[in-house]
């Protein structure tokens, strides 16, 4: 059972439960653990329009990264947060997976400095292709779109 009060919260019964707090526009998640509110681990506005431009833009963004160079899963994540996109590991493995079935992206286990080996993605030629496909329409469909939006012609 869960008591939530403004920003406190009490457990009872359970080691670790999810609360979810829903605010005007916005979603927080907390993960209390052991009777005590232990951290924030989701905050979101809620707008399903982005999210939805995000999906259908994300799998180019992926390829535009490994375009740059031969990159593994975790190094993708990174470079997209650090641009501006965050997104998660369970996101990324399976749309790689998905490019690599297509022939865009080509991939190989190597050996890295740490014990563990990595899987490297590259872009292959259909893939750079694709990307540069995208780039064009991105670029004609994003004026359009600022033209709509911001009242330019």
């Amino acid at each position: 059972m869960c008591v939530i009060h403004g920003n406190k919260s009490k457990i009872f019964r359970k080691p670790a439960i999810y609360v979810r707090s829903r605010d005007i526009g916005y979603e927080k998640t907390y993960l209390a653990l052991k009777g005590m509110l232990f951290y924030t681990i989701f905050e979101m506005k809620k707008d399903k329009s982005l999210i939805q431009i995000k999906k259908g833009a994300l799998e180019y963004c992926v390829l535009a990264v490994i375009a740059e160079g031969e990159k593994y899963g975790y190094e993708i994540v990174k470079v997209l947060t650090e641009r501006g996109l965050t997104t998660h590991e369970g996101t990324i493995y399976p749309l790689l997976s998905r490019l690599h079935k297509e022939g865009l992206v080509q991939a190989a286990w190597r050996e890295s400095g740490s014990a563990v080996p990595r899987k490297y993605y590259r872009a292959t030629r259909d893939g750079m292709r694709a990307l540069n496909e995208f780039k064009e329409s991105w670029s004609h469909f994003s004026q359009s779109v600022d033209g709509i939006l911001w009242g330019e012609q």
